[in-house]
């Protein structure tokens, strides 16, 4: 059996004449900056970079019909060099794979014609439109002025949404038959 080698504690004297070397003359530890030359994978869309060896990656995964590899990469390289945004690109290429599951593969594009015809415009999901709270709270409060059949049907809870805003009063609401 060999005894474990003894390990010298370090006196509270040195450790602290160590920690006191690394104090600013104000009294402060010193800040590590990070360097600016160094950046993690995670941190690239921050600093504006695109990667775009990992985006194609993606593309190629998406892509119902793959057949060539540089094409396929070459077309989708021009694209965003034109300007289109990497996004709508790879919303395409996964809203195509859905449409054609289960199709017969002679039917489905191929992957480097998918993109250099610019077939995959058509593919492109539409933003969904949301319509401003504001001009829904004027909407409704038109409607309750003016009294129209349905204001009747609005939540007291809504008409007390437009009151808040002051675009309605207690009284226009009540004479639009709400009860606030």
């Amino acid at each position: 059996m060999e005894a474990a080698p003894e390990q010298t504690p370090v006196s509270s004297e040195a450790n602290s004449s160590f920690e006191a070397s690394k104090l600013q003359p104000t009294g402060e530890y010193p800040v590590k900056e990070p360097k600016k030359d160094q950046y993690c994978a995670a941190d690239a869309t921050h600093h504006g970079e695109f990667d775009f060896g990992s985006f194609f990656d993606r593309v190629w995964r998406a892509c119902p019909n793959k057949d060539h590899w540089a094409d396929t990469e070459e077309a989708v390289k021009a694209l965003i060099d034109a300007g289109e945004q990497p996004g709508d690109v790879l919303a395409a290429t996964e809203a195509y794979r859905k449409r054609v599951a289960g199709y017969d593969p002679q039917r489905i594009k191929l992957s480097q014609n998918f993109f250099a015809e610019d077939f995959w415009r058509g593919h492109v999901p539409a933003a969904e439109k949301r319509a401003d709270p504001q001009k829904v709270l004027e909407a409704r409060a038109a409607d309750i002025r003016a009294r129209k059949p349905w204001a009747r049907t609005i939540l007291p809870s809504q008409a007390g949404e437009c009151i808040q805003e002051k675009l309605i009063t207690v009284a226009e609401c009540r004479a639009a038959g709400i009860n606030v």
